[in-house]
């Protein structure tokens, strides 16, 4: 009887152990995709060509209208998460030009070079907030020219109010590559209250700078048709600082199929080098960005894109600088995202 209740107590305390190590086994180890964060590096590079449907007005280097190009385009980022810490990179090239008949002759309608390069830190105690510092260049890398289907009389203004005599032509060069060049650098604080797959909610507030290096560049200021006349007008450098406010918001849907993004920018210039006479105060020349852009995803290698672009820049140009871009892009990952292990 006693080796009875020695083995029925051994079986029981196996039993229990099995089962024990059974529900270590079997718990639950995956986090929610929210949740996650991943050290180390991280990036990726696209290659791919457009089909698209372009409309510009008062965009500087870019003639005005609507048509049907094709262009190239290539797209990356590099980041590096460590604890705490997020470096992020994000590069863009794209170059559109557009042929019609009516013109005959091809026309930039995409010139984008861009980098925008974002430090965060996470505070420990509210990991949605915290401290951050970014760096912005934004450019183009061909000359731009404005082209019309018959002569015009071209007529530049310069900064010291002088007016040439006028050449007659269907084209005028109105900026070289590599200008205008857009330089900008904030520092502040960033609030991320959503950070969800569908959608990343971030505000940033803090101090920024902004330099346009612009001199010897030109933008078509008027254009009268009765008369065949185009008013030039030189432009200049553009050194400006003060508060600025970001709001930004990106996603993605139906499962990655879909992705958006929207973001809007404004900074108070207290500190500028306005030229003599211009009594304009710092809300007047307030710079306004406005960006949109809604990606449908139709297979692994293709995709329908709008994006839209509104920029006033009132010191260099007192005119809103809107862009709308309707492409077809067929891309091919050269360099893609890694996937690392869950933490």
């Amino acid at each position: 009887m006693r080796r009875i209740t020695i083995a029925a107590t051994l079986m029981l305390l196996l039993s229990s152990t099995t089962h024990a190590e059974d529900k270590k086994t079997y718990l639950p180890t995956e986090v929610k995709p929210a949740e996650v964060r991943y050290d180390g590096w991280d990036g990726s590079l696209i290659l791919g060509a457009s089909m698209s449907l372009a409309q510009n007005s008062n965009m500087v280097g870019v003639t005005d209208g609507i048509g049907w190009a094709m262009g190239l385009l290539l797209k990356g980022n590099l980041g590096y998460i460590h604890g705490q810490h997020e470096w992020a990179n994000i590069y863009n090239l794209s170059e559109t030009y557009a042929y019609t008949s009516s013109l005959g002759d091809f026309v930039k309608t995409v010139d984008d070079l861009s980098w925008k390069s974002t430090y965060l830190y996470y505070l420990k105690r509210i990991p949605w907030l915290g401290p951050f510092g970014e760096f912005k260049l934004h450019t183009t890398m061909l000359p731009g020219h404005d082209v019309q289907s018959e002569s015009y009389t071209y007529q530049v203004t310069r900064l010291d109010g002088t007016v040439g005599p006028g050449t007659t032509n269907t084209k005028f060069r109105l900026s070289d590559p590599f200008s205008p060049m857009f330089l900008e650098e904030s520092i502040g604080a960033f609030a991320r209250p959503l950070n969800k797959p569908a959608i990343v909610l971030e505000a940033k507030l803090g101090f920024g700078a902004k330099h346009i290096l612009a001199a010897g560049q030109f933008s078509v200021d008027k254009v009268d048709k009765d008369t065949k006349l185009i008013t030039i007008k030189e432009l200049d450098d553009v050194h400006q600082g003060g508060p600025a406010l970001s709001v930004g918001a990106k996603g993605s849907l139906a499962d990655k199929k879909v992705t958006y993004n929207a973001l809007a920018e404004v900074m108070f210039p207290v500190l500028n080098n306005q030229s003599e006479g211009d009594d304009r105060n710092a809300a007047e020349l307030a710079n306004v960005l406005m960006e949109a852009g809604l990606s449908f995803k139709l297979v692994s290698w293709a995709s329908l894109d709008y994006t839209f672009r509104a920029v006033r820049e009132p010191q260099l140009i007192d005119k809103w600088q809107v862009q709308n871009n309707l492409l077809l892009s067929f891309t091919y990952t050269l360099v893609k995202s890694r996937v690392p292990a869950k933490k």
